[in-house]
């Protein structure tokens, strides 16, 4: 073969070495002919012999071994570290994604509340506002020259009695009681309905969200990455079907099942019901209330006669109305808090399974990251040893 053709194979043997990640190939052009024929000169093996002799079978040789087997297991390292790091970011994007979570539920539940506190506000005006209305109705109808008529006139006529009055004016102010304090209520409820609603619906949207960085293509962390998924789309699916099961928003413990008013879910499902759900907890407090109050002035308006004094049946009555509204306030309050917080709790088991998966990943990458960085440094250090003997 001519030089000129020589030249052209040894140049494509070098582009070819190079392209392979061998940045400065040692490139030997032999001829076993030559060899044969006994032209050693120019069978160009002396050199390879020469160059084999020195880099491979004698002398340093096998420590350049050791040295190129050490940075082979460095780059291995760095390649690791760089995959780790795509490991790295998806657990820190998925800490912020439970954190944004956590952080919406607390907010959430927080404004809910403060909505449940303006309810209360308002149905306990309208209950101050209906039972001042009969208080000073009451305290005028107990004055000496009305009750001396009602008497007289009881005598002809049983419905014009003293106590047949009381016990209808009790029922009337039952009735406005009720129905007043039920119209604020369906108001309130509406807007803690569609706050807790939001809540739900805000946490699902979330977890549309959450990006996926470490994805299935992963040369090392593939199965890792194929794992997580699933989780993700196991919880994905998971709040989906909570989502729609309206036993998930129902608690009989706090409705009864033995009330005349427990939910009907024939008017929606899932989240739909949540509406249902508190409408039942807030107007059980008023039969209770307004029964209550019912009860206990029968028994104060029982025994009403002439003689009794007007300032002893009116203080009974004040009596009853304060004990009745505070009873109204904390009813109210402790029912709708419960249910808030348990909502919050239904929701927050869905991502156990996850929240398991961010503390085992955290405590992996802590580990693997440790053991990772005494490797690369007993590598370096045997690097150094070993170019210090060549």
């Amino acid at each position: 073969m001519n030089e000129k053709d020589l030249g052209i194979n040894i140049d494509g043997v070098r582009q070819n070495a190079i392209k392979k990640g061998i940045h400065e190939p040692e490139i030997f052009a032999v001829s076993a002919l030559e060899e044969i024929e006994g032209k050693l000169d120019q069978s160009g093996y002396i050199p390879l012999r020469n160059y084999i002799q020195k880099n491979i079978t004698g002398g340093k040789a096998p420590y350049k071994k050791l040295i190129i087997s050490v940075e082979t297991l460095l780059n291995i390292n760095e390649k690791l570290d760089k995959e780790m790091d795509i490991r790295r970011s998806q657990l820190d994007a998925d800490k912020l994604f439970r954190e944004d979570v956590q952080k919406t539920l607390d907010h959430q539940e927080k404004q809910t509340n403060e909505q449940v506190a303006l309810l209360i506000e308002n149905v306990v005006s309208r209950f101050d506002k209906i039972t001042t209305r009969y208080h000073e109705m009451l305290d005028e109808r107990l004055g000496f020259v009305n009750v001396f008529k009602k008497t007289l006139q009881s005598l002809f006529n049983k419905k014009d009695s003293l106590k047949f009055w009381l016990e209808q004016t009790m029922f009337g102010m039952e009735s406005e009681l009720r129905d007043g304090m039920s119209y604020k209520l369906s108001e309130g409820v509406k807007n803690i309905s569609e706050n807790i609603q939001f809540m739900v619906k805000t946490v699902d949207a979330k977890l549309q969200k959450n990006p996926t960085i470490l994805s299935s293509n992963q040369e090392i962390f593939r199965e890792l990455a194929d794992r997580r998924a699933s989780i993700f789309e196991e919880l994905q699916e998971a709040f989906a079907d909570f989502l729609h099961k309206e036993e998930n928003f129902y608690d009989k413990e706090l409705v009864g099942t033995d009330r005349s008013f427990a939910p009907d879910f024939a008017a929606g499902s899932g989240i739909a019901a949540i509406g249902i759900i508190l409408t039942a907890l807030t107007q059980g407090a008023i039969f209770d209330i307004t029964g209550g109050i019912l009860t206990t002035l029968g028994f104060v308006f029982a025994g009403v006669s002439i003689g009794i004094k007007r300032k002893k049946i009116t203080q009974s009555f004040r009596q009853a109305i304060n004990e009745s509204r505070e009873k109204l306030q904390l009813h109210i309050d402790d029912k709708l808090q419960q249910y808030i917080a348990g909502v919050k709790v239904k929701i927050l088991r869905n991502f156990l399974e996850f929240d398991n998966y961010l503390l085992r990943e955290t405590e992996d990458i802590r580990s693997i990251g440790e053991r990772q960085k005494m490797i690369e440094n007993q590598l370096s250090e045997v690097h150094k040893q070993l170019s210090g003997m060549i």
